[in-house]
């Protein structure tokens, strides 16, 4: 039965998993190219610092004002259906954690959930995991037919 119902389907389940990995990749991309100028941040007075009184924006897209960051984004197999997406500039383990920094609040991109179940997903596992309902869907669908 399972056989049947996986023949069904366009492509194998590894081709399925890459693809939603490389859609992250792009989400990724996109989720750090804010386009918020520097001067405007300063006159809000930091609007990611932990202390910030004045405005709050919304902790995602990360802005791009280097753009190091953003063009250092990779997506690398770890093994069978094991990826890891991340970036090797100096500063993404601060702007990808998942608590912020004694200065930073959490930017939300990335998520904690493999620290911690008790930690908010990010953006990119939210949308990760849409995709994969959406996978699992066609799997009902094909199933049925």
């Amino acid at each position: 039965a399972q056989t049947r119902l996986f023949s069904r389907i366009k492509g194998t389940i590894e081709q399925k998993h890459e693809m939603m990995a490389k859609a992250a990749k792009v989400d990724l991309y996109r989720l750090t190219s804010g386009n918020v100028p520097t001067r405007t941040l300063r006159r809000e007075g930091g609007p990611y610092g932990r202390g910030a009184r004045r405005v709050r924006r919304d902790p995602a897209p990360i802005n791009a004002q280097t753009k190091r960051l953003r063009s250092r984004i990779y997506l690398r197999s770890l093994g069978r259906n094991r990826l890891r997406l991340g970036s090797t500039a100096k500063h993404a383990k601060y702007q990808f954690s998942p608590f912020g920094t004694r200065r930073m609040i959490r930017r939300g991109v990335m998520g904690g959930r493999a620290i911690s179940k008790n930690l908010p997903m990010g953006e990119i596992e939210k949308r990760y995991r849409a995709r994969l309902k959406g996978v699992r869907q066609a799997l009902k669908t094909a199933g049925r037919s």
